[in-house]
């Protein structure tokens, strides 16, 4: 989907992440505002060698998306807001 979509936020997760759990839902309260972002969410038990290939090797990690291109990446604490108003300048450059 990364190569699909012109922008797309991924959520690299687990079912034992608490944090993983309140991004999930931040991140999909605020892709309802953003159409035009694609959104995932990618267990990191269950796809394992993909969580690999993109090198994630822990629990939560944001991957970010602009044509294809890695624009984004946060791994463990990090402010999902920041991740937001990243992507919005993407958005808002792009137009």
């Amino acid at each position: 989907m990364k190569e699909k979509e012109k922008f797309s936020l991924f959520l690299f997760g687990s079912q034992a992440c608490a944090p993983c759990k309140a991004l999930k839902e931040k991140i999909t309260i605020w892709s309802g505002t953003h159409p035009q972002v694609f959104t995932g969410y990618v267990s990191i038990e269950n796809n394992i060698s993909l969580a690999a290939q993109e090198n994630i090797l822990g629990a939560p990690a944001v991957l970010a998306f602009v044509e294809g291109k890695e624009a984004i990446r946060k791994i463990g604490y990090f402010s999902l807001e920041e991740v937001f108003a990243a992507l919005d300048r993407c958005i808002l450059y792009s137009d």
